[in-house]
């Protein structure tokens, strides 16, 4: 087993990488985000450890970590526990097996009981379940967020990289009248057809809205 650590705090990694080696003879790396996980290394049991808010956890669990990987998740986080597991119900109920919570201040005991207590999640087929019950309301609103937030009329390059990125998440959602939609407002925003872009931006919010009344 190894541990994969995700996290901006290089420090805080070499210590506990050194602590990990000397204590448990547990091999640690770091993740580079502009380098991406080294699937080379990466085994089944493998845990990846991640530190950081809550917007970061999110990114990294349903945007990488849950779409293609069975391997068991431990958080460091910044949150109170009881506030973190009510806006994260992966990490609790029938699916806490597969990610535990570490509230600060992270003690080394606690980091030792998660490291003995998750287990990688059984099949692809409960990969798929866990990512459509815990990980769909994520995308929803990330989606939401792009194109009610980022979605701008300002800079035409901008706009499109926001709808294409938008586009990305709608493949998650399984949509297809959400990737319709998205995919003409693509062609619209090229042509500079800001008027049908922005009909179009308003039955997008709207079928966001009908999926997180579901």
């Amino acid at each position: 087993m190894k541990l994969f650590f995700i996290t901006d705090n290089e420090g805080m990694y070499l210590s506990y990488k050194k602590v990990f080696g000397v204590l448990l003879s547990i091999d640690a790396y770091l993740i580079e985000p502009a380098n991406g996980i080294d699937e080379g290394l990466l085994q089944k049991e493998d845990i990846f450890i991640i530190e950081g808010n809550m917007q970061k956890v999110s990114r990294w669990l349903w945007d990488v970590i849950r779409k293609r990987y069975l391997n068991p998740v431990i958080v460091l986080g910044y949150d109170r526990e009881e506030h973190f597991l009510k806006n994260n119900p992966a990490f609790k109920q029938g699916a806490a097996k597969y990610h535990k919570y570490v509230p600060p201040p992270h003690s080394l005991a606690e980091i030792f009981t998660a490291i003995d207590y998750v287990v990688p999640v059984y099949d692809e087929d409960t990969r798929k379940i866990l990512f459509e019950r815990y990980g769909s309301p994520y995308v929803e609103d990330r989606l939401f967020r792009l194109i009610d937030h980022d979605l701008k009329f300002h800079d035409k390059d901008k706009d499109i990289s926001v709808l294409e990125e938008a586009l990305q998440y709608s493949t998650d959602l399984q949509s297809a009248g959400l990737r319709e939609k998205l995919l003409s407002a693509i062609d619209y925003r090229s042509n500079d057809d800001i008027k049908s872009v922005q009909n179009l931006k308003t039955g997008i919010l709207e079928l966001l809205k009908e999926g997180n009344k579901r």
